[in-house]
């Protein structure tokens, strides 16, 4: 009697060992197919490069070098932050002492076409605040501040599957410069020539 139980019950268990592991792998299963949460920031959007401009009109020339990380928002929207350095040198004028700049720029750009047509060319708007801060060896201006809001339209070109090339041509919209006791000259479109910028992108 007692080996006809133990039949049954080994017969019972064998029947019911493979239901619990189909019921354990679909369980299993349906748990690692769950849509997994995707992060917002990925690496993946990170830029860097770095850009080369220069400035030039009747009374001074300027040259700046500007290296670059940004993070792409979106496909087509992308902000930076880029500490910067730029020469002054001027021209047809008394004022022989040079000025050398440090200072950041915000900026944000936003690509115009979408890929679809001409996938390796864009063409995109950007704007941005930069601060800078000026000294000269000149005993009577020494040193000053000033803020610039620029606007501006570049053209890229991809270069390499994970590179573009560009060129930038903004204009301050707004500027101010503060110098200690002199006050502050502001105004909205001050200089109606524009600055130029060549730059790389990688990502």
């Amino acid at each position: 009697m007692k080996n006809i139980k133990l039949t049954l019950f080994l017969v019972v268990l064998s029947l019911l060992m493979p239901t619990a592991l189909m019921a354990q792998n679909t369980e299993t299963q349906a748990t690692t197919s769950l849509p997994k949460k995707e992060s917002f920031f990925k690496l993946s959007n990170i830029t860097y490069g770095g850009n080369f401009g220069f400035h030039l009109d009747s009374y001074q020339f300027n040259v700046l070098l500007m290296p670059e990380i940004g993070y792409k928002l979106f496909p087509r929207w992308k902000i930076s932050v880029a500490p910067l350095y730029s020469y002054y040198g001027y021209v047809n004028s008394d004022y022989q002492n040079g000025e050398h700049t440090l200072g950041v720029r915000v900026g944000t750009t936003f690509d115009i076409l979408n890929g679809t047509r001409f996938p390796r060319f864009n063409v995109f708007v950007y704007a941005g605040y930069q601060y800078e801060h000026h000294w000269t060896s000149d005993y009577y201006f020494d040193e000053y501040d000033a803020n610039y809001f620029d606007i501006g339209l570049g053209a890229k070109y991809r270069v390499h599957q994970r590179a573009n090339a560009y060129l930038l041509v903004s204009w301050h919209a707004f500027a101010e410069a503060r110098a200690g006791g002199f006050g502050a000259d502001t105004g909205w479109f001050t200089d109606p020539i524009p600055s130029i910028t060549f730059g790389v992108e990688i990502n």
